[in-house]
């Protein structure tokens, strides 16, 4: 019994061994067949162009690995191994080569068939049709290749004489495997010359007005240079400043500096009623008394429930401060004329995820919310709604009701005032407008030291789906609020004053150019003249939606292309007549005795 497994299980293993290099080849070329069948079924139906754009139907694709052994990874499909091994096992048993040529190409059909139908059980009718048709032709193609590998391991044994039957063996597998793996290589060749395009080098800079957006997320590298952004350095500049928008789990945090242990602060709450988004009026209650006063606090948060807020940090003779938001994911601005014609009007689309960090020093910060105590719904109807304010420090909590006055029609005035104390914290106001200014003071100006101004407080404001916006800046103010640095994606609609892209002048004759550009490692800078101009390179380019990034294969002269053509179609041709030679002479062969 032992003996009978062993003579069953060793011829077997045998077999295996001898069969197994022509699975892998096998398996490879069908893997690779994908490639070849969508070259040639584009060319034939696209209406584009180039190839690069019959492949891709006029767009960039980013997922082109240039290294080869990525590039293997990715398109080599382990489901071909399996049915590879029945297909050489059934059809190198021996015979003649039209026989093989026959068997090969049925099993081979077969298997590419039953593969295309389980990896796209969704896949339309005249697409698996065209699968097909691709399959009938590529099955004949790869039976003729494989047939011509085993003629080549006959032709390397015969040129050494050698006659020994297991290494004769061998050097078959060798040369299979070699053989496969030049074929892959060769369309490896193909198709990151042809369809993956090259890094360009831009140099572009763009007049205003302008739009758009742009990324300068870094996170997954090691860096120190800063990011380009609008509104993400610290600005000191911020007389005009404000941001607007939908207050959404809306929070502004704020903690005294553990440095200035010597320190004190209070809080000082104003409660506003018929005052809206005028930054004179609201600087100007600032002389009135506060509604409250919360003394000798460390840190503070203050929320507000949902709906529309506007958000001033108010300024006078002793305020210094900076503000800086954070960049996350697309940022999207624009920079355009202001409508008092006095400058120019930045204005950048914050998210709620984006932080706004608000530093101060000498005697403290002021900042103003107001309200609309409107909600609209998807139908644009609007209702009036009552807005709360809480303000929680490590002293005290207060819980701050803002009713509105229901009579729309005659409570529009926007005096600005502010509401004495309340003692349950409830305010029924006299307008649909209503807000609280919060000052964060220090007890004694005349205590500043170098350690305070070394030391800001520091308050992050988070919460705030809208924009941010200052007006009236001149171009020479540009470098207060535009940070020159790195980013990696760009997506503007502008006038263009020079766009150089591979050093190839591209002169503009459109009033507004659309340009889009991804996969990038730019430099973001303002110019002399108050442009913006962005350098570095991209993978991928567009101008008013036409592609700018070229192929190694457009770059060619003709001349080279023509030469390249020849040499390759002399290789096929050669190996065509030895392939027809065979078949005609109708060799033998066997892989397996």
């Amino acid at each position: 019994m032992h003996q009978s497994i062993k003579n069953y299980v060793v011829p077997l293993f045998v077999n295996l061994l001898k069969i197994f290099p022509y699975a892998f080849f096998l398996s490879m070329i069908m893997s690779t067949g994908w490639i070849i069948q969508r070259i040639f079924t584009k060319i034939f139906t696209s209406e584009e162009s180039s190839i690069y754009d019959s492949i891709n139907d006029g767009l960039i694709t980013l997922t082109h690995s240039q290294d080869f052994m990525d590039w293997c990874k990715f398109n080599f499909e382990p489901l071909y191994i399996i049915p590879s091994l029945l297909v050489v096992s059934f059809a190198l048993r021996g015979g003649y080569a039209k026989k093989i040529l026959i068997k090969l190409s049925l099993l081979i059909f077969t298997t590419l068939t039953i593969v295309d139908y389980f990896k796209c059980l969704k896949i339309e009718a005249d697409s698996f049709l065209t699968c097909i048709i691709s399959n009938a032709i590529g099955s004949v193609v790869i039976a003729g290749i494989v047939i011509l590998s085993l003629e080549m391991g006959r032709v390397v044994n015969r040129y050494f004489e050698n006659n020994n039957v297991v290494l004769q063996k061998f050097v078959d597998s060798i040369v299979a495997v070699l053989f496969g793996t030049s074929i892959v290589f060769f369309v490896y060749i193909i198709d990151i010359n042809i369809f993956s395009l090259t890094k360009s080098k831009v140099d572009i800079t763009m007049k205003l007005p302008i739009e758009g957006s742009y990324k300068s997320d870094f996170a997954d590298e090691n860096h120190t240079e800063k990011s380009f952004g609008l509104f993400s350095v610290p600005m000191s500049n911020i007389d005009h400043f404000e941001w607007s928008g939908f207050g959404q789990n809306f929070s502004l945090d704020w903690k005294k500096s553990t440095k200035k242990t010597s320190s004190e602060f209070d809080a000082e709450v104003r409660v506003l009623d018929e005052c809206y988004n005028d930054n004179s009026k609201l600087i100007k209650t600032l002389s009135n008394s506060p509604t409250y006063i919360i003394k000798n606090i460390n840190e503070l948060k203050l929320s507000t429930d949902d709906g529309i807020t506007d958000i001033h940090i108010l300024n006078n003779k002793f305020y210094v401060g900076k503000i800086a938001a954070n960049n996350t994911g697309e940022t999207k601005f624009y920079i355009r004329k202001s409508r008092e014609k006095k400058g120019y009007e930045l204005t950048r689309i914050i998210k709620q995820s984006t932080n706004i960090k608000h530093s101060s020093w000498v005697d403290g910060a002021f900042y103003a919310l107001t309200f609309i105590n409107l909600d609209t719904n998807d139908n644009n109807d609007s209702s009036i709604i009552n807005r709360k304010v809480t303000i929680q420090t490590d002293k005290k909590r207060l819980d701050i009701d803002l009713i509105a006055n229901t009579n729309l029609m005659t409570n529009m005035k926007t005096n600005c005032k502010v509401l004495p104390n309340s003692k349950d914290n409830i305010y029924n106001l006299e307008s649909i407008f209503s807000g609280v200014i919060l000052t964060l003071k220090k007890h004694n100006i005349e205590d500043v030291n170098l350690v305070d101004i070394d030391n800001p407080e520091e308050t992050q404001i988070t919460g705030m789906m809208g924009w941010m916006a200052a007006d009236n800046v001149t171009k020479k103010e540009f470098s207060n609020f535009i940070s020159d640095g790195r980013l990696n994606s760009l997506n503007l609609k502008a006038p263009i004053e020079s766009m150089i892209i591979d050093e190839k002048d591209h002169k503009q004759e459109k009033q507004t150019n659309d340009i889009q550009m991804s996969d990038a490692r730019l430099i973001g800078e303002l110019t002399e003249d108050g442009f913006l101009r962005f350098t570095g390179t991209s993978k991928a380019i567009y101008n008013d939606g036409k592609r700018e990034n070229t192929s190694r294969w457009e770059k060619l002269d003709t001349e080279y292309k023509i030469l390249i053509f020849t040499l390759c179609s002399g290789v096929f041709l050669i190996l065509f007549k030895r392939l027809l030679k065979i078949l005609d002479q109708n060799e033998q062969f066997s892989v397996i005795n």
